[in-house]
């Protein structure tokens, strides 16, 4: 019996995503452990839907301290190199800034990164990947990075506390600059 109880489990497993959004909650939520997930209440947000080709599914989201892209491929679309790059590099380019890398943690489908802007403040970039779907979540006050990561990892240390947070209004889109910069195409 616990052999096809394991298998159900595992199906109900696949069914169920990383990252969700919740319009009608005004809540995103995260995957930590098996049935278990963190949610997060958003402040007033903004949702603006973003269209390509080669997406099933894109938005953007901002709240007063949150910035999320969600990008979801179609199965005959693949990014022409790495995703997070290609975010980070939009970021510094249209934003005008510099990102000093300062730590990178991994933990199953998430990458949590904590990033000095123009070497005065602290932002962190919470980047998700679950097949063909892309997350990319910045925090400029860094309460949802230190609270997913602790409940991903109950071991980690936050340590940026004392350093000071920015607030930058960010109208930036992988999806909306695909056109131009051909971050993924089709492969048909």
């Amino acid at each position: 019996m616990g052999f096809f109880k394991n298998i159900i489990s595992s199906f109900s497993r696949m069914g169920k995503s990383v990252f969700s959004f919740n319009k009608d909650k005004s809540e995103i939520s995260f995957s930590i452990k098996d049935d278990e997930r963190y949610i997060y209440n958003l402040q007033e947000f903004e949702k603006k839907s973003r269209h390509d080709s080669s997406v099933i599914d894109a938005y953007t989201l901002k709240t007063e301290d949150i910035f999320i892209e969600y990008i979801n491929l179609d199965s005959f679309s693949s990014w022409n190199g790495l995703s997070r790059g290609y975010f980070e590099d939009l970021l510094k380019n249209k934003l005008k800034i510099t990102l000093d890398l300062q730590e990178r943690v991994d933990i199953k489908n998430y990458e949590f990164s904590t990033y000095k802007v123009n070497s005065s403040f602290i932002i962190h970039l919470i980047y998700i990947y679950e097949g063909s779907t892309d997350v990319f979540i910045l925090d400029t006050k860094g309460k949802l990075f230190k609270e997913l990561l602790k409940s991903l990892d109950n071991s980690f240390e936050y340590k940026y506390d004392e350093y000071e947070k920015g607030s930058i209004n960010f109208e930036i889109s992988l999806v909306k600059e695909n056109f131009l910069k051909h971050y993924f195409n089709s492969s048909d």
